[in-house]
């Protein structure tokens, strides 16, 4: 186990979290599927994140992975998506959009509700440190 799960599972204890369901190895939907799904989401800004944010996402389609993970890989990507250029005052609000649609984003990717709870609620952690 890498050195960042390691740190990242002693997050979570006392957070609120549910250890068990987190180690729960969830095999994300196809690369289609989750662009269908987060297509569907009304986050606004449509083109902008269907050309530049969510295939990020997509990318790790059909993979399975520790539920926890999920929660890393959808921070990192927000980090890594794409700004508008010459427009931060809309790359600012695309950004907005996306972190307050975490819980709908996090459902697209994982099927099981139980799990997609405990994700969003890692996430949340994970943003408060």
């Amino acid at each position: 186990m890498c050195w960042f799960f390691r740190k990242s599972r002693g997050v979570a204890r006392g957070a609120g979290v549910n250890e068990n369901i987190l180690s729960r190895v969830v095999t994300l939907p196809s690369y289609e599927e989750i662009m269908a799904r987060l297509r569907e989401l009304e986050i606004g800004a449509p083109e902008h994140l269907e050309k530049n944010f969510f295939p990020l996402l997509a990318e790790k389609g059909g993979q399975s992975l520790e539920a926890r993970e999920i929660s890393t890989i959808l921070k990192d990507k927000i980090k890594e998506f794409k700004p508008i250029e010459n427009n931060p005052a809309l790359t600012d609000l695309l950004l907005s959009r996306v972190r307050r649609h975490v819980p709908e984003i996090i459902e697209a990717l994982v099927l099981d509700k139980q799990i997609a709870i405990e994700v969003t609620r890692y996430y949340q952690v994970l943003m408060k440190n």
